[in-house]
């Protein structure tokens, strides 16, 4: 990996950390622990010059390097000789009690023409051993720099995977990804060059990536990862990612326990949590509870999955017994071949698998709830069937809470037997609730339900003010705002261009009436479904300033969506592009009228069979329409000749108004298949003198030519020869005059 470091230490300082730093005063190896009182948000200051302090705690003794992060041009060089920020001080001893850290900024301003940019510096304060802290230092400029990039999740990106297991995909677009390192270099668990991240604990959200700069990245390790002309292809049927340079990879921090997914086989097997780290509860198979950890034992869960446990034969644990019991067990979900396995990280991954073998896991059934009739309580059945000693449950009943509450009230079954019936008390508002029982002290439950006892019934446009005005916040539920929603379906991915995404709206055409549901990947609507949503599992997730309602992760979405009649009739606003541009018509299906391609020359819709943006104009603004690469229509191109009518979905990403076409129908009048040429425009035969109304009123033809007479009152846009033109019948917008024939 090449860092490109401001060293602000001095060479005398560092020889002393190298000989005494990490020692306690016995000569034994401490357990480093250096942290700072600033957030994971950073610091940013604007284009004036200042100052800020903050503390830094370790029990190490420490020294400060800077980089500079994403450098343009020989920003790097020029900062590593005239630095814009400051620290103090630039080195320390171990010590129990806080230091007071300044970091000071030059003004980010210019006398001359020239223009100032966004930047920004990593402040490390490192010891002598792998652990660190870090600052990021943000200073507004005028514009932000020609490279800056966008972050997007590892899903995202995962999303632009080429299709064939032969086929690259290389990245054009200016992202990065963040994440954490899951796979271990010390113990080595995985091949040289290879490291595994993830960015949460959601399924897709973990990769293989393949870079020489991995020789000293380790479990934990906090990157950052430029993507921009790195490519994405299989190795052995895994998904993986190189970078374009060794530069392009950065350690910014350090996480001691990367959190764990808790899954189960099957979410493993089914390749969901590729490349993450997981927990679950499983144990040895008997036929390999003979093996050493280096053989590689095949584990199995409760849901009947069974999979390799794969360890290095250089790990230090490769000569070790197998575990005997049962437990929860880490673990990267690794896959060679298409086939997944289970790669601890580290030795305590399978430490806690000491309890009793499971036999079996107990299939819990939680029965719908029965409102009394004043809505005050609820009576719940539930059953179970299991295979092992009725002795070992010991305990049966429900839990419940409130949907926006954080933890559930269990009310345990006078008897342990199945059926069992409970009777829980109720206030208004919606609840969820599930049939548990319980061996020994392990938990399990039944399907998790939701039942309200008020019927609020919201549209579009409610949840939409909501989000507006703040009473709704990013991740929060939109249970809270009533039981359920209800929309029509506009649009979704009849044509392969809006992958897991709908779009819902009121159906009145007006603003602020749509929004789209996202991760709807397995539930099949039509345009014209009015649905009603249960908004139990539901929550308002804002994605680059889009706003979306996204289900909590383990819901049955399919459950929550009701389809109540089909075929439905909606308004779709026909808009023109300033309309598009100033109004907000997130989620809605819109129409654009009379525009056309921004390039000259026949375009392709996509590039490299990467997801592409290309713009469109009325002459006067433009718009973006984004194509992803699985579209019906990826590969045919842009008639750069054609006016026209077009239609999707409106999203918007950070600043960026774009639309997601959502049939072939939607773009057809500008598409050309790959290989075609437009045709010639037919030469006009004798044009028909008409008023400027009776051209209004004619039908449109390709055919039938006509001359206008009128007085030119408004010119739009010269270059584009966009003019306005009335007579004493009516007024005419006439688009694309460039020349005289």
């Amino acid at each position: 990996m090449s860092f490109r470091k401001a060293i602000l230490a001095f060479i005398a300082s560092v020889a002393v950390l190298a000989a005494s730093s990490c020692v306690d005063r016995g000569g034994e190896d401490l357990v480093v622990n250096i942290t700072t009182s600033i957030g994971e948000e950073g610091i940013e200051f604007d284009m004036n010059a200042q100052d800020t302090v903050f503390t830094l705690t370790s029990n190490c003794d420490w020294t400060v390097e800077m980089e500079v992060e994403n450098p343009w041009e020989n920003e790097a060089e020029e900062f590593e000789q005239n630095p814009w920020l400051t620290v103090s001080p630039v080195s320390g001893e171990a010590s129990e009690q806080p230091v007071t850290i300044t970091v000071a900024a030059d003004a980010n301003t210019s006398d001359a023409a020239e223009i100032t940019y966004d930047r920004a510096v990593i402040v490390y304060f490192r010891t002598d051993r792998e652990q660190f802290a870090s600052v990021r230092v943000f200073q507004e400029g005028q514009e932000r720099k020609p490279n800056a990039a966008d972050t997007i999740s590892i899903s995202e990106l995962r999303q632009m995977a080429p299709v064939a297991q032969d086929s690259v995909v290389t990245i054009t677009d200016p992202y990065i990804i963040k994440g954490v390192v899951v796979s271990s270099r010390d113990p080595q668990t995985v091949s040289n060059n290879n490291i595994y991240i993830q960015d949460g604990t959601e399924p897709h959200s973990g990769l293989l990536v393949y870079s020489s700069a991995f020789s000293s990245c380790n479990f934990g390790d906090e990157v950052e990862i430029t993507i921009t002309d790195g490519t994405l292809e299989y190795y052995f049927g895994q998904l993986e990612f190189k970078p374009a340079s060794t530069d392009d990879v950065v350690v910014v921090g350090k996480q001691e326990n990367p959190e764990a997914a808790e899954i189960e086989g099957a979410s493993l097997v089914n390749g969901d949590y590729e490349g993450q780290y997981v927990k679950m509860y499983a144990q040895v198979v008997q036929g390999d509870l003979e093996k050493t950890m280096g053989d590689s034992p095949s584990i199995e869960t409760e849901d009947g999955f069974s999979f390799l446990m794969y360890s290095r034969s250089n790990t230090p644990w490769a000569g070790e017994e197998v575990p005997q019991g049962a437990g929860t067990v880490y673990g990267l979900v690794g896959s060679y071949n298409g086939v997944y396995q289970l790669v601890p990280s580290r030795a305590t991954d399978f430490e806690g698998m000491t309890e009793s073998r499971f036999t079996g896991r107990p299939a819990v059934t939680t029965g719908e709830g029965q409102l009394s009739e004043d809505k005050s309580s609820m009576t719940v059945t539930g059953e179970y069937t299991y295979a092992g000693e009725a002795a070992d449950v010991t305990e049966v009943g429900v839990a419940y809470k409130l949907v926006d509450a954080e933890e559930y009230t269990k009310v345990k079954a006078e008897k342990v037997e199945s059926p069992f019936t409970v009777t829980i008390p109720l206030e208004t508002g919606a609840y969820k609730y599930y049939a548990y029982v319980m061996i020994g002290e392990r938990e399990y439950q039944g399907e998790t339900l939701t039942v309200t006892n008020e019927e609020t019934v919201l549209n579009v446009a409610d949840v939409v003010a909501a989000i507006l005005d703040g009473t709704v916040e990013d991740n929060a539920s939109l249970a809270s705002l009533g039981a359920y929603l209800q929309g029509i379906v506009a649009a979704g991915n009849q044509s392969a261009n809006y992958n897991g995404k709908y779009s819902l709206v009121d159906g009145t055409g007006e603003e602020a009436t749509g929004i789209v549901l996202y991760g709807m990947y397995d539930v099949e609507l039509n345009p014209g479904d009015r649905v009603r949503i249960n908004l139990a599992n539901a929550a308002f997730d804002n994605y680059n300033n889009l706003r979306e309602i996204k289900f909590n992760e383990g819901t049955d979405i399919n459950a929550q969506v009701e389809v109540l009649e089909s075929g439905v009739a909606f308004d779709v606003p026909e808009l023109t592009v300033a309309e598009l541009l100033s109004g907000d018509w997130q989620g809605q299906y819109v129409t654009v009228k009379n525009v056309r391609s921004a390039m000259d020359t026949l375009t392709a819709w996509t590039e490299s069979g990467n997801s592409t943006n290309r713009n469109f104009t009325d002459g006067t603004d433009e718009f973006i329409v984004r194509t992803q690469s699985s579209a019906d229509w990826a590969a045919e191109n842009i008639n750069p000749d054609v006016t026209a009518d077009l239609s999707g979905v409106v999203e918007v990403f950070y600043d960026d108004i774009q639309m997601y076409a959502a049939t072939y129908d939607d773009i057809k009048a500008f598409s050309v298949p790959a290989g075609d040429e437009p045709e010639e425009p037919v030469e006009p035969g004798e044009p028909v003198a008409v008023t400027i109304a009776e051209f209004l009123e004619a039908p449109v033809s390709a055919d039938t030519w006509y001359q206008l007479t009128g007085t030119i009152t408004r010119i739009e846009k010269e270059d584009y020869g966009n003019i306005y033109i009335e007579d004493e019948t009516a007024e005419v917008y006439i688009y694309g005059l460039t020349a005289t024939k």
